[in-house]
């Protein structure tokens, strides 16, 4: 039987590097010590993954180079973080359709990333490709949280596995900013970097401009908001679901990579409300936010797009975290001959007697 698609990367990569994991561990327990110290929701920072291609080598050759194009560093660390915990996200296809087709516009809510299940989760995606390659048919990709410990920034790392088994990543710069504008400032300093080392840009120019960015933010803005969907605290998963590796009592907290990959179902509930929705009676159509404040004078039935919904909790002089809410599809203004049935339900009142009490059922 053949191995599933990211194992059979983490073993391309294990046979060619078969001491990266033990030196990045290494790396884990000297951070704060005898080298610079990150956060816990990031694994290990690329950087870590450029020395264990480079040997350690104070500066990077020509032929270090090459090795880094075959092997990519934020590929080694995508895989260093994910096989800790090997999770598998399996979209219902239903509700991947509905996230991956939302509009991604306007500010990145960039402190969502913060809540990934996982240090690096894999994200299956049948059927999709990603256009900013040749043959750009996909197997899915990895999502990982990056920090760059000389400028202390943070981005969020999309590692694109291809169906030849090449991979292809896209790094997204955090901060109050659009996903155009993320990707450029990351592509910015690569270019910089690149002409740092050997004096051109040359062969990186063409991604300098504001056309380039904001055709990659288009592409990749699918796969952006099914992170995003994996990160909202309405995310639909089949059992209990998935729980931080740093977020472990401290008892548990010991470092051991998964010995077996483990498969997420995500969205089995929503889908099927979503499918049982779309066949409801009087086949009433979605309508988006926009076209609904314009049939506000002649209100017809609708379905009410889904849609992000974020929002700042806890205390108000205290640590807030932002937190994002993904708000399903909604009927709207339902004439009573298509409304879903009433059921009757008994309730116990403070008497100890019982009482019937109407409720409707939910349209989705």
């Amino acid at each position: 039987m053949a191995d599933l698609p990211p194992i059979e990367l983490l073993r391309k990569y294990t046979q060619q590097f078969p001491n990266a994991w033990r030196n990045i561990a290494w790396m884990r327990e000297a951070r704060g010590k005898e080298l610079p110290d990150w956060p816990d929701w990031c694994y290990c920072p690329v950087a870590a993954s450029v020395a264990v291609i480079t040997g350690g080598a104070p500066s990077i050759t020509p032929e270090m180079l090459s090795a880094m194009i075959e092997y990519q560093p934020s590929t080694m660390a995508a895989l260093a973080a994910w096989r800790m915990t090997k999770g598998i996200y399996r979209f219902d296809t239903d509700l991947f359709s509905e996230v991956a087709e939302m509009p991604l516009d306007g500010r990145l809510p960039a402190d969502v990333f913060y809540s990934l299940p996982e240090w690096c989760v894999y994200v299956e995606t049948p059927g999709m490709s990603v256009s900013l390659v040749e043959n750009g048919d996909l197997y899915g990709f990895f999502a990982y949280l990056e920090y760059d410990v000389t400028h202390q920034r943070r981005d969020l790392q999309i590692v694109f596995l291809l169906q030849d088994m090449r991979t292809f990543h896209v790094p997204i710069y955090l901060g109050d900013w659009s996903v155009a504008e993320a990707v450029r400032r990351a592509y910015m300093e690569s270019v910089q970097v690149y002409r740092g080392m050997f004096g051109t840009d040359a062969p990186f120019s063409y991604i300098s401009s504001d056309g380039y960015s904001s055709a990659v933010a288009q592409d990749i803005a699918p796969y952006v908001s099914l992170v995003l969907y994996l990160c909202s605290v309405s995310a639909d998963y089949a059992g209990e679901p998935p729980q931080h590796p740093s977020q472990r009592p401290p008892a548990k907290k010991k470092l051991v990579a998964a010995n077996e990959t483990r498969v997420w179902e995500v969205g089995v509930r929503v889908g099927a409300a979503l499918r049982a929705a779309r066949v409801a009676p009087g086949r009433i159509a979605p309508q988006s936010s926009d076209q609904e404040e314009k049939s506000r004078s002649s209100p017809r039935p609708h379905y009410r797009r889904a849609h992000w919904h974020h929002f700042w909790v806890g205390p108000r002089k205290g640590e807030r975290r932002l937190t994002l809410k993904w708000l399903h599809p909604v009927l709207v203004n339902v004439r009573k001959e298509t409304e879903t049935p009433a059921t009757v339900r008994p309730v116990k009142k403070r008497g100890g007697h019982n009482e019937a009490r109407r409720t409707h059922r939910p349209s989705i």
